[in-house]
């Protein structure tokens, strides 16, 4: 390899060997529906106006937390200031306490990361 070559060839392999990691790790929203069946179905309805022990989860992405009417929220999620985005959704879902301290949620959350952005491109999916 001539020393041009190489002057393009080693950051184009360095930036390769940072991204490979992301590029195996495709949200999968096909995923996230057996893990919504699997976590969240029995306490959350898809429907809008649907409550069940929790408020329905449809047209999350965007919305502020604790707004979907219908559903008594606790007090911390009502004012937590929050806006449903697929960052602060991954935080929620990762460990819903630890966001909102004195959240009713009882779940305890989903520690694989994959597993959280599966269901989160399923959510955003629901409309």
């Amino acid at each position: 390899m001539r020393p041009a070559q190489r002057h393009i060839f080693l950051p184009l392999l360095a930036l390769t060997a940072c991204l490979a990691p992301q590029l195996g790790r495709a949200e999968d929203a096909a995923q996230g529906a057996r893990q919504f069946e699997q976590s969240c179905a029995m306490c959350h309805s898809l429907l809008p106006g649907k409550t069940k022990f929790g408020p329905p989860l449809n047209a999350m992405i965007g919305r502020p937390a604790g707004s979907s009417p219908g559903y008594s929220y606790s007090d911390a999620l009502r004012s937590s200031g929050l806006t449903w985005t697929p960052d602060k959704l991954g935080a929620f879902l990762e460990d819903p306490r630890k966001l909102v301290p004195g959240t009713r949620m009882s779940f305890g959350g989903i520690s694989d990361v994959e597993q959280r952005a599966n269901l989160i491109a399923f959510l955003s999916q629901q409309h």
